[in-house]
C-alpha cells in the first residue's frame, strides 16, 4: 500500500528493496554472522563496476568476421577467444556469438536464437539473463535485444590483441538497430563491443555512434544488459538504467531483474555518447569497500553534539578478513580520529560501523573520512562526507544538488527525525523544493509531529510559484513550539496528492534507518529505509524562545492593483509590530524585504506592483531589545487593469507574462467539475523538469490542460472580454497538439464557443465542434464565425478522458472574417476522383489563399496525412496506404476551412 502512495518525479523509476545488515559499534559485532549462500558468490559484484570514457575503436581489416546463418534470429559456431579467460571460477577458450546482442561462454549454444522480449515494455519474453532453459548460462550481454540490421553495414567481428598475459579479445556487433516490436523502432543504427581481458578477467561493455531511427516517436524500450554465472538466480550482475535519463546514470546490482524494475532502458532521444564504457572488474581475494557514510551535512552547536558518524562496510573480496580496522578521522573546523576493529568479516558481509562520538567546538566545514587499508583494489578503500559545524541547523543533506524529487499520491508527511541535547525552540523548517511544474501554485506548510505522526506545531499554507522551484523554502513557526531535549521530528505537509513532486531528495543507498519517514493517515508512520534509496533535503533550525508571542490571525484583504490591507490580532503589552512584505520567499529583514511599523492591528500596504504576488509576515516587538518570533507568510497577488480587445488582428502567445503570473490579465478559468484539476499557464523549462515530453509552439510559454487520472476533463478558459466591431464577424485560429508521455501519445479532446459573459451557462454559441486530438505536432485549427455583437467572450473547453496526458494550446489569433463566401470556395475547391483507389488530385481555382493545407481524417478523428500547396494549382497526394472508408478532406485556406468528403475505394 506504502508504494502505490509514493512517487518519484523521474518516469520509470522504481522502488528499491532495503539491505539487511550487520552492525557493528566499539569494535563489536552485534548480529550473528551472516547467512552464506548455497551457491558459489559471483566473482563480479556491482561495488567493483564502473563507468568510464574512452574512444570507440570499430574493429577494421585485421578482425575476424564471424559467420552467422542470417543476421536477424542466428547463434554462430563456437568461436576462439585466443586465451583462457576465467570467468566465475571456470576456464574459457571458446564463445557462442548471438546476433541479438550477448555472448555464451563455452562451446554448447544458448537454448534458442530467440532470446529476448517480445514486449519491451512490459518485459515479456525470455531474455538471455532471464530465461530458466539450463543450457543459459555463462552469459554476458551487454545489449540484448532483437537486433536487425541498422542504415550501415551490418557485421559480427572479433579480434584478439596484445601480448601475453595481457591480450584483450574485443566482440562486435556493427550497425545494428532494434527491431520494431510493440512500440516504435528506436535507434536506427548502433555498434557496440565486448571485450575480454586476460589475466585480469576484466570486462568491458563499449558503445559506439549511435543515431535515432528515422521518424521513431521516443519511447522507452527494456533492455536486459549484464552477465549470469551458471545458477542465475544468484549469480547475476545487471544493469538498470532510466530510459529518459543519461547512459552515465546507469546502475549496477547484483541480484538479477524483477517483474517491475528498469532495465538498461532506452529511448530514441537518450542515447548513447559514443565511447561510454561499463567496466566490470572480477572480485579480488581482499576487497573492502567504505560503500557510505552516514552523518549529519549540518550540525549545530552546542545542542546538536555529540556527534557519532557510520560508515557502511562491505567485504567484496573472496576471504575472510580476521580482523579488520575501519578508521573515522575528521579534519577541518574539528580535529578528531576514531578506529573500530571488525573481526571475521565474511565475504558478502555488509558492516554498519559506528564509531566514537566527538564534539565541535567551533562554527566551519569539516571533511570526514572513513578508511580500511589498502587492498587488491585500492579505488574503494576510501570516502569523504562533507560537513558544516553551524550555530543553529540541522540537515542530512550535503551541499551537493538534487537529484530528483519524490511526492506523495494522497495528502500526507515528510519528516527527518533529528536529536537535540538540549531543550530549545523550533524557528523554522526549510524543504528543497524540487524542479516540477507540478507543484506550482499547491499548497505545502511545515510541520513539527511526535513520533507517531501526529501534530504538534504546524506553519499556514504555502502556494508554491516558479521561482520556489529548485530552491529550499523556509516555513517559519510563528509559536516556536518548545521542544525537549531528545528526538524531534519535523518536515513538511502536502495538501494534496497527485501528479506533484516537491521534495527534493540526493542519492542515498542504502538509506540509513530510523531517520526518514512518510505519514499517510491510515497507514501511519513509515520508515523510507528499505522503500526508496534517497535522503529527503529538509533541515531544521532551533533557537531560544522568543521573549513574547507572535501576532495571530494574520490575514490579507481589500486587494487592489497597487494595494492591499494587512490585518492581525494585537498582543497585549505590545509596544508595536513590524510588518514585513515582498517578493514570494524573500527573507524578512532580508534582501528583498519592505518593511513597515505600526500600533494597531493593521497595515495599509500602497506602492505595490500589478498582478505581482507577495508573502507577508508581522512580528510583535516588546521592547526596545526584545521581539517574537515571525508569523508568516500570507501570500496574495495584486489584480490586474484589463481592457476588452479591440484591436485586431489580436494575437496572443502567452509568451510575455510578469515571470510570476498563473495567468495572463483579463483571462480566467473555470474547474467545471470541482476536481482541482484545470487549464494553467505552462512553461518549457518546467514541463521538461516534469518529465513530460511536449514544447510550446512559441516558446517558452502555452496554454495547457493537464490530466485527472479519475476524472472526465470540463475546464474552461475564457480570452478577455471582446468587443466585436460593428457589422463585422471574427474567426479565432490557435495551434493544438497532443503530448507524448509514458511511451504513448495521448489523446485529447477540445471545443470552442462564444457567450456574452466569462460563464458556463454563457457559452451558447458553438464555433469549433468537440474534436479528437491525438498528434504531437502542432497543427493550427479554425473556428466558424463569430456572429456576436458588441461584447463577448470565447471559451476553450478541455473535454478530454480521464487519465489522458497534457493538452497543448498556443498561438491564438482573433481577427475579422474576409474573404470568399462558404459558398463561392467549395465552389473553388474540388478534389478527383472520388471515390479513389489510393490517389487523389486536389485543385483549387482563385481561391485567394496565401497559406493551404491539406488534411485527410479518418473516421476515428485521426489525422492520416498532410500537405500543402498553392492557389490556382493542382497537387496529386497519396493515400494507397489506407484502407477502404469514408474519409475528410480539410483544406484551409488562410484562416477560412473547406470540408469535402473522400472514399477510397481499392
Amino acid at each position: 500500500m506504502f508504494q502505490s502512495l509514493l512517487a518519484a518525479a523521474a518516469a520509470g523509476g522504481s522502488f528499491l528493496a532495503g539491505n539487511r545488515w550487520r552492525t557493528a559499534t566499539l569494535g563489536l559485532l552485534l548480529t550473528g554472522a551472516a547467512a552464506f549462500p548455497a551457491k558459489a558468490q559471483f566473482s563480479y559484484s556491482a561495488g567493483n563496476a564502473s563507468t568510464v570514457s574512452s574512444a570507440y575503436a570499430a574493429l577494421g581489416a585485421t578482425s575476424t568476421a564471424i559467420t552467422v546463418a542470417n543476421t536477424d534470429d542466428a547463434n554462430s559456431a563456437p568461436q576462439n577467444i585466443g586465451f583462457t579467460f576465467n570467468y566465475n571460477g571456470q576456464a574459457f577458450t571458446q564463445f557462442v556469438l548471438s546476433t541479438n546482442g550477448f555472448i555464451k561462454l563455452g562451446s554448447v549454444a544458448p537454448s534458442g536464437t530467440d532470446l529476448y522480449y517480445t514486449d519491451p515494455q512490459a518485459y515479456t519474453g525470455a531474455s538471455a539473463l532471464e530465461s530458466t532453459d539450463p543450457a543459459d548460462v555463462n552469459i554476458i550481454a551487454p545489449f540484448n535485444y532483437d537486433l536487425e540490421p541498422g542504415t550501415g553495414t551490418v557485421g559480427f567481428k572479433m579480434e584478439t590483441t596484445g601480448t601475453a598475459p595481457n591480450r584483450v579479445c574485443t566482440i562486435e556487433w556493427a550497425n545494428v538497430s532494434d527491431k520494431q516490436l510493440t512500440v516504435d523502432k528506436q535507434y536506427g543504427n548502433m555498434s557496440f563491443q565486448l571485450k575480454l581481458h586476460e589475466t585480469s578477467s576484466q570486462i568491458e561493455f563499449t558503445y559506439g555512434p549511435t543515431v535515432a531511427a528515422t521518424g521513431a516517436v521516443s519511447a522507452f524500450l527494456g533492455v536486459p544488459a549484464g552477465m549470469i554465472g551458471d545458477d542465475p538466480t544468484t549469480q547475476a550482475l545487471v544493469l538498470t538504467k532510466l530510459s529518459s535519463a543519461p547512459w552515465t546514470t546507469t546502475a549496477f546490482q547484483n541480484t538479477p531483474y524483477d517483474a517491475t524494475q528498469n532495465r538498461l532502458n532506452v529511448r530514441s532521444n537518450f542515447r548513447p555518447v559514443s565511447g561510454i564504457t561499463y567496466r566490470f572488474n572480477s572480485t579480488q581475494a581482499n576487497d573492502v569497500n567504505v560503500a557510505q557514510i552516514y552523518s549529519l551535512g549540518q550540525l549545530p552547536i552546542p545542542f546538536g553534539a555529540p556527534h557519532a558518524a557510520s560508515a557502511l562496510v562491505i567485504n567484496a573480496g573472496t576471504s575472510v578478513r580476521p580482523s579488520l580496522a575501519v578508521t573515522l578521522t575528521v579534519s577541518g573546523a574539528t580535529t578528531f580520529t576514531n578506529t573500530q576493529t571488525l573481526t571475521n568479516v565474511a565475504p558478502g558481509d555488509t558492516v554498519l560501523v559506528t564509531f566514537a562520538s566527538y564534539t565541535p567546538t567551533a562554527t566551519g566545514t569539516n571533511t570526514l573520512t572513513v578508511t580500511v587499508p589498502a587492498d587488491d583494489n585500492t579505488g574503494n578503500d576510501s570516502k569523504m562526507w562533507m560537513q558544516e559545524v553551524t550555530n543553529d541547523s540541522y540537515r542530512y543533506a550535503d551541499n551537493g544538488p538534487a537529484s530528483t524529487s519524490y511526492g506523495l499520491n494522497a495528502p500526507g508527511l515528510w519528516l527527518v527525525k533529528y536529536t537535540t541535547s538540549q531543550a530549545k525552540a523550533l524557528l523554522s523548517t526549510s524543504v528543497y523544493f524540487g524542479n516540477d511544474a507540478g507543484i506550482i501554485g499547491k499548497r505545502y506548510y511545515g510541520i513539527l509531529t511526535d513520533d507517531q505522526g501526529g501534530e504538534l506545531a504546524r506553519t499556514p499554507n504555502y502556494t508554491v510559484t516558479a521561482a520556489d522551484t529548485g530552491s529550499y523554502h523556509t516555513f517559519n513557526f510563528a509559536s516556536t513550539p518548545a521542544i525537549s531535549a531528545g528526538d524531534f521530528y519535523v518536515g513538511m505537509g502536502q495538501v494534496t496528492g497527485g501528479n506533484e513532486f516537491p521534495v527534493g531528495v540526493q542519492d542515498e543507498d542504502p538509506t540509513r534507518l530510523e531517520s526518514y519517514f512518510v505519514f499517510i493517515p491510515g497507514t501511519g508512520l513509515v520508515d523510507l529505509a528499505g522503500q526508496i534509496p534517497v535522503r529527503p533535503m529538509i533541515s531544521a533550525v532551533l533557537g531560544a524562545p522568543a521573549a513574547c508571542v507572535a501576532p495571530d490571525n494574520l490575514s490579507v484583504s481589500s486587494v487592489t492593483a497597487t494595494g492591499a490591507l494587512v490585518t492581525f490580532d494585537v498582543v497585549s503589552g505590545a509596544q508595536d509590530y513590524t510588518v514585513y512584505y515582498g517578493a514570494p520567499g524573500f527573507t524578512p529583514g532580508g534582501a528583498g524585504s519592505l518593511t513597515q511599523t505600526v500600533t494597531s492591528g493593521a497595515a495599509t500596504l500602497t506602492g505595490l506592483n500589478t498582478t505581482s504576488p507577495y508573502d507577508v509576515y508581522v512580528r510583535t516587538n516588546c521592547s526596545s531589545t526584545s521581539s517574537s518570533a515571525i508569523n508568516g507568510p500570507v501570500s496574495f497577488v495584486t489584480t490586474c487593469v484589463s481592457t476588452a480587445i479591440s484591436t485586431f488582428p489580436y494575437i496572443q502567445n502567452f509568451d510575455t507574462p510578469a515571470a510570476t503570473q498563473q495567468l495572463l490579465c483579463g483571462f480566467s478559468v473555470v474547474d467545471a467539475n470541482n476536481d482541482g484539476f484545470t487549464w494553467a499557464q505552462f512553461n518549457r523549462d518546467t514541463l521538461a523538469a516534469d518529465g513530460l515530453v511536449g514544447t510550446p509552439r512559441s516558446a517558452p510559454n502555452f496554454m495547457g490542460y493537464l490530466y485527472n487520472a479519475a476524472s472526465a476533463a470540463n475546464d474552461w478558459f475564457f480570452l478577455p472580454a471582446i468587443q466585436v466591431p460593428a457589422g463585422q464577424q471574427l474567426r479565432a485560429s490557435w495551434w493544438h497538439a497532443a503530448t507524448f508521455g509514458g511511451g504513448q501519445v495521448w489523446e485529447e479532446r477540445l471545443e470552442v464557443k462564444w457567450g456574452t459573459a466569462p460563464t458556463v451557462a454563457a457559452m451558447t454559441n458553438t464555433v469549433y465542434p468537440a474534436t479528437v486530438i491525438n498528434d504531437t505536432t502542432y497543427t493550427q485549427a479554425f473556428s466558424q464565425p463569430i456572429n456576436g455583437t458588441g461584447t463577448i467572450y470565447v471559451g476553450f473547453h478541455a473535454i478530454s478522458d480521464a487519465d489522458e496526458l497534457l493538452l497543448r494550446l498556443d498561438d491564438i489569433t482573433l481577427d475579422r472574417v474576409t474573404g470568399f463566401s462558404d459558398s463561392r470556395l467549395a465552389s473553388a475547391v474540388n478534389v478527383f476522383p472520388n471515390p479513389t483507389a489510393g490517389r487523389a488530385t486536389v485543385s483549387l481555382t482563385e481561391t485567394g489563399a496565401t497559406r493551404v493545407s491539406l488534411r485527410v481524417i479518418d473516421n476515428l478523428g485521426r489525422v492520416v496525412y498532410t500537405g500543402t500547396m498553392a492557389d490556382n494549382a493542382a497537387k496529386n497526394i497519396d493515400l494507397s496506404n489506407l484502407s477502404n472508408g469514408l474519409y475528410t478532406l480539410k483544406v484551409t485556406l488562410d484562416d477560412q476551412v473547406v470540408t469535402k468528403s473522400l472514399s477510397v475505394l481499392k
